[in-house]
């Protein structure tokens, strides 16, 4: 069997440039969760009270709660995404 050589740490600029890439995405998957969670919203006003019932709104509520799983998974709080998916101009 041949032993395995020590791989090299990355070289600083390479780590850092991935950190960098790490956050625009984090940044990035944020705004796509709002937005997925502003289009249920929208589809909720839209059809009413039995929007629950609706395709279009299962389907936006599926992708909303997929990236809220990739968020959490990504090092997200809680708060941190709730904050992200709140209306903006306060109401909601």
């Amino acid at each position: 069997m041949s032993e395995q050589q020590p791989t090299s740490p990355l070289p600083d600029w390479v780590a850092d440039e991935l950190k960098v890439r790490a956050a625009e995405e984090a940044a990035t998957l944020l705004d796509r969760y709002a937005a997925a969670n502003q289009n249920c919203r929208g589809i909720a006003q839209e059809v009413g009270v039995d929007h629950d019932e609706d395709p279009r709104w299962r389907a936006a509520e599926r992708e909303a709660e997929h990236l809220w799983k990739q968020a959490r998974a990504a090092g997200h709080t809680v708060a941190e995404i709730l904050a992200a998916g709140r209306p903006k101009g306060g109401h909601s």
